[in-house]
Order: structure tokens, then C-alpha cells, then sequence
């Protein structure tokens, strides 16, 4: 069974009852509370193991993430590359209860990370030092055929052994077109450059802020509608193109601005806002799923698929037992 987002993170909270293999696995926490992320297809927690490793624990959020995880998984297992690094799926890993009070289980992803910094962190690195690390890279996913197909600078670690070394390939695929590498080429090349006021942009997509009500540790996501998606002590919030804040930094998760809304999450559930902060959905779901083109929301509950449209008016009839995507 599909495990929800908040199924993930009760099980982060007891790793010794919840994991089987991961058992004696140490998340890393906040207040005591799992930091965890998300993308449309996994949530993602980080976490220590007792051998000093570091790694990315990731949860399947749908049977299709599960399949393409599966098929990655062993090849990058027969490749055995350096650049690539391990990334194993544990069938059946985690426990949890599901809404009926039964007890499921559901499969876990583990990724081991190599000691170093995020290429995006790595600010005091030469350009020549950049470039020769991802000509390195680029020349090995050509030898092994492998595209990565999101590859940009929060997912290249540059590793203590030298090496520049891609994680998260949940979406790669073998023998298709090789990776564009142009813009992380780009950012090797280049030095942002912040003048007095507003919020500037650099070739990668990151944010530097000069407002005062602004930290130098806030994570800044490209603008979508005039608003930035903006995180700080791992909280996050919108501001405008001018620094100020628009929506208070209260979600433990949230996405860009999409036409004219974002699925946000706080310690009560996922729900839907829109760009003025207001509810569309309140934030009492498992999880939500934002169908753009059709403009619709399709929000998990105690089990059950319920659709509503793109003003939060529920479609009684699209209401199913949720089993499969």
C-alpha cells in the first residue's frame, strides 16, 4: 500500500518500531520534529545511520514513483558508478496504519550520500574547479548512457573525493538524450551580483535578497505569478519581487505559485491556498494533488480519493476508495 505523507513522517518518529532495515536510522529533526521535504512523486527526509553514513530516506507517493524508483534502482546497482553512488529500494521497509486501524506496509528508498557540499552551496569554488568537476560528470553519464533528467545544482553534490556526483535520479532513464548541462556551466562561469534593493536573480535560478527583512539563510525558489516561495528555519512563506513578505512563513511545505494557488501542508494536514494566503482547501488532508491542466484538486482522506474544483467546491461523484494511482 501507498504510504501518505503524514504516514512518513509518524514513522520518522520512531524509526526503531517503524523500519525494518532502518530500524536504528537517526532522522535529522527540528524541535524534535522530522525535517522532511517534498516533490510531486516522493517525500523525502534525511537521516544518519549508526555507521556514520549520511542519507536521503524517500517515500514512494504513488505506485508509478514506486516503478520508476525499481527500474533506476537496479540499474544504477549493476553500474556500480562513483558519480553515482547508492540508491537502493527496500521492499516493504516501513510500518504504519492505515485510516481503518490496519496495519500496511510500504516501500522505502534509501540513498547514501557522499561527504561533501551541494553544488548550489558551493560558492567559494573556483570556475575552473567547477567546470572541470562537470565536464567529469557529464563525460560519465555519457559512458554509462544514463540521463538524469533533473539535474541542476541542488541535486550535484561536489564531493570530498573530487568527484561531482548526482543524486535524486528517482526520474532517469537509459539510452534517451543526454542531459543539458548548458546553465550548470553557466553557474560555474558566473558570480551573482546583488545591487541595492529588490530581490535578483542569477542564471541557476537562485534568489539573493538585499531587503532587511530578508536572512542571508533563506532558500529563494523562482518567482511564479509575481510571488517567490521562500524557506526559512525550515518554514515557508511567499514574498513579492520587492522583498516583503506576502504569506507568513507558517507551512512545513508548500509549492510555487500555479495559477493563482499552491498545496501547502502544516502539522494539521495539506490543503490548498491562494495568493493572497486565503484557503482554498483547509489544511486537514493526507495529501493533495494538483491536476493544473484540468483545474482541479484530488485530496487523499482517511483513504479515499475526493476531487473539487479549481474553487474548492467538492465533486461528490469523483469520490473513490484510494488503492492505486
Amino acid at each position: 500500500m501507498i504510504a501518505t505523507i503524514t504516514s512518513f513522517r509518524q514513522a520518522l518518529t520512531s524509526p526503531h518500531t517503524s523500519f525494518n532495515v532502518l530500524r536504528d536510522a537517526m532522522p535529522v529533526t527540528e524541535n524534535g520534529v522530522p525535517v522532511m521535504c517534498r516533490t510531486s512523486r516522493f517525500a523525502e527526509a534525511r537521516a544518519t545511520l549508526p555507521d556514520g553514513r549520511h542519507v536521503l530516506l524517500h517515500s514512494p507517493l504513488s505506485l508509478r514513483a514506486i516503478g520508476f524508483a525499481a527500474r533506476i534502482a537496479e540499474r544504477i546497482c549493476a553500474l556500480r558508478s562513483a558519480w553515482l553512488g547508492e540508491y537502493r529500494l527496500l521492499e516493504g521497509e516501513m510500518r504504519f496504519t492505515d485510516p481503518l486501524g490496519r496495519e500496511q506496509c510500504s516501500d522505502i528508498i534509501v540513498e547514501t550520500l557522499p561527504e561533501g557540499v551541494v553544488l548550489a552551496d558551493a560558492t567559494s569554488l573556483p570556475a575552473k574547479t567547477l567546470r572541470e568537476g562537470l565536464t567529469a560528470l557529464q563525460q560519465e553519464l555519457l559512458r554509462i548512457g544514463f540521463t538524469h533528467n533533473n539535474l541542476h545544482a541542488k541535486n550535484i553534490i561536489v564531493g570530498d573525493d573530487g568527484l561531482f556526483h548526482a543524486i535524486r535520479p528517482h526520474y532517469g532513464s537509459f539510452g534517451s538524450t543526454p542531459d543539458d548541462f548548458s546553465s550548470l556551466f553557466a553557474l560555474a562561469d558566473s558570480r551573482p551580483s546583488a545591487p541595492s534593493g529588490g530581490v535578483l536573480c542569477d542564471v541557476q535560478g537562485s534568489y539573493h535578497a538585499t531587503k532587511p527583512n530578508l536572512l542571508a539563510t533563506d532558500q529563494l525558489f523562482p518567482p511564479h505569478e509575481g510571488l517567490i516561495r521562500v524557506c526559512r528555519a525550515n518554514r515557508y512563506g511567499f514574498i513579492d519581487t520587492e522583498g516583503c513578505t506576502r504569506i507568513p512563513f507558517i507551512y512545513i511545505w508548500a509549492t510555487d505559485i500555479h495559477e493563482d494557488r499552491a498545496v501547502v501542508e502544516t502539522e494539521s494536514g495539506v490543503g490548498v491556498i491562494d495568493k493572497s494566503g486565503t484557503e482554498i482547501l483547509p489544511t486537514v488532508f493526507d495529501d493533495v494533488e494538483y491536476n493544473l491542466s484540468a483545474g482541479e484538486f484530488v485530496a487523499l482522506l482517511d483513504g479515499c480519493r475526493i476531487t473539487y474544483d479549481y474553487n474548492g467546491h467538492r465533486h461528490d461523484a469523483h469520490t473513490q476508495t484510494f488503492g492505486a494511482e
